[in-house]
C-alpha cells in the first residue's frame, strides 16, 4: 500500500587481474506505483463509461481527473479534434483541478466545430517521471436549423378558408420530430388544429389575420432548433363582380369589374377570360372598363378572375347571349326617333306582324310582362309560351 517498493540489487566487482581483488557493490531501486487514473464528466450525456455526447448549444462540460495532483505529481488535459490536432484555447482549467469545455465555442458560431473529440487527463508522477493517460470520447452533436415555406406560394400569405400546407426546409429532418404552433387556437377545431407534429402539416385560417407560426425541430440525438417564427398574413377572399352592356354582335360589349373593396382583400390585378380564352389582365385601372367584341351569336361565356395582394383568387362566371345586331338603311329613319312606340302589328319601320326569327317574335304569353303595345302585344323569345 506504500507509495513506492524498494528494491536492493547487491554485486561484487572483482578485478580481472587479480579474482582475489573484489570490492562489493549495492543499489537501491524505488519503484513507484501509479494510482488509478480516472476521466469522468457530469454532465455529458454518457453513452458509455468512456463516451459522452451535448449538443452544441448544451453550454460549460466539466471534466474531472483523478487523481487531482499533489506536490509529488501534475496532472494535465488536452483535447484532441478527429484529425488528432491539438485543440487550443478550448479548456479552462477549475480551482479544484476540473476543467470546463464550451460545446457553443467547440463548435463555433458557424457548427463548424461540432463532430468528435478525445480529452485526455495525463497524470505523472513527478519523482519517477512516470505517466498514465485515462481518455474520454466527446461527441458533440449539431442542433438543427429550423425553416420552413408555404406550399405554391413565395410569400408568407394565405387567404381564408384555404389549406395551407407548409413545408419543413430544415435541416437534420431524417428521424427528428417536430414541433408546429399556428396561433390559431380561437379558430381551431376537430380535426384542424393549432398544433401538429407532423413534417408537413395543412392547416385552414378561417378569419383574415396575421398569425405568427413557430416550428421547432428537435433531431434524433435530442437536439433543439431554435424556435423559428414567420408571420402569415391571411387575407379575405375578394367578393368577385361585375356588370355587362350592349350584347349585339359586331359591337363592343363593355364589362366592368365592381368587386366591393375590402381592406381586408386588396386587389392586385384582374384578368378576363372570353369562352375558355384568357384575353387579358391589368394590374392598375381594376375597375376600368374592358371592351370585347363577340364576332358570333349565341351563348358566351365571361370570366372575370380577381386576384388580393395575399394572392387570393375568385372568379365571377357569367353564361349571356348576344343577338345580331341591326342595321338601319334608308327606310329606317323614324327607328332612331320614336318607332319602339309604334304598333308592333302595323308592319312599320321594319318591324314584322308577328315575325319570327331564330329567337324573337311579336305575340302575347302567358306571363307578366313589363310593357307591350295597345293590342297587348310584345317582342318576345317565346310567343304564346306561359313565362315572365
Amino acid at each position: 500500500t506504500s507509495e513506492y517498493v524498494s528494491i536492493n540489487f547487491i554485486g561484487l566487482y572483482r578485478s580481472r587481474t587479480n579474482t582475489n581483488d573484489t570490492i562489493p557493490v549495492t543499489q537501491t531501486v524505488n519503484i513507484y506505483r501509479l494510482p488509478e487514473i480516472t476521466l469522468n464528466s457530469k454532465q455529458a450525456l454518457i453513452s458509455d463509461p468512456t463516451t459522452g455526447e451535448a449538443c452544441e448549444d448544451f453550454g460549460n462540460i466539466i471534466f474531472e481527473g483523478g487523481p487531482v495532483p499533489d506536490f509529488q505529481s501534475t496532472g494535465v488535459y488536452e483535447l484532441y479534434d478527429a484529425t488528432n490536432t491539438l485543440v487550443e484555447n478550448q479548456i479552462q482549467v477549475n480551482s479544484d483541478q476540473s476543467i470546463t469545455i464550451n460545446t457553443a465555442s467547440l463548435a463555433g458560431v458557424d457548427g463548424s466545430g461540432v463532430g468528435t473529440y478525445t480529452v485526455n487527463y495525463i497524470y505523472t508522477n513527478s519523482i519517477s517521471t512516470c505517466s498514465e493517460v485515462a481518455s474520454m470520447t466527446l461527441i458533440i452533436n449539431p442542433k438543427p436549423k429550423a425553416s420552413f415555406t408555404i406550399s405554391g406560394r413565395n410569400t408568407y400569405n394565405g387567404c381564408v378558408d384555404e389549406d395551407l400546407t407548409f413545408i419543413n426546409t430544415s435541416d437534420l429532418l431524417l428521424n427528428s420530430t417536430f414541433s408546429w404552433n399556428f396561433d390559431d387556437a380561437d379558430n381551431s377545431t376537430g380535426n384542424n388544429l393549432n398544433e401538429s407534429t407532423d413534417q408537413d402539416p395543412t392547416h385552414r385560417f378561417i378569419v383574415s389575420a396575421t398569425n405568427n407560426v413557430s416550428l421547432i425541430t428537435t433531431s434524433d440525438k435530442g437536439c433543439s432548433s431554435d424556435q423559428v417564427i414567420n408571420p402569415i398574413s391571411i387575407g379575405n377572399n375578394p367578393q368577385t363582380k361585375f356588370d355587362f352592356e350592349q350584347i349585339a354582335t359586331g359591337i363592343p360589349s363593355k364589362f366592368t369589374n365592381t368587386t366591393p373593396t375590402d381592406p381586408n382583400a386588396v386587389l392586385d390585378s384582374i384578368a378576363w377570360t372570353i369562352n375558355g380564352v384568357f384575353e387579358t389582365g391589368y394590374k392598375t385601372g381594376l375597375y376600368d372598363t374592358y371592351e370585347y367584341t363577340f364576332s358570333n351569336d349565341g351563348t358566351q361565356q365571361v370570366i372575370l378572375t380577381a386576384v388580393t395582394d395575399k394572392q387570393c383568387a375568385v372568379n365571377d362566371t357569367l353564361d349571356l347571349f348576344t343577338v345580331p345586331k341591326y342595321t338601319l338603311n334608308s327606310t329606317d329613319s323614324d327607328l332612331t326617333n320614336d318607332s319602339h312606340k309604334d304598333d308592333f302589328n302595323a308592319g312599320n319601320d321594319g318591324w314584322k306582324d308577328w315575325g319570327t326569327n331564330s329567337s324573337w317574335g311579336v305575340g302575347s304569353t302567358g306571363g307578366d310582362v313589363i310593357t307591350n303595345n295597345n293590342l297587348g302585344d310584345f317582342w318576345t323569345t317565346g310567343v304564346n309560351t306561359p313565362h315572365n
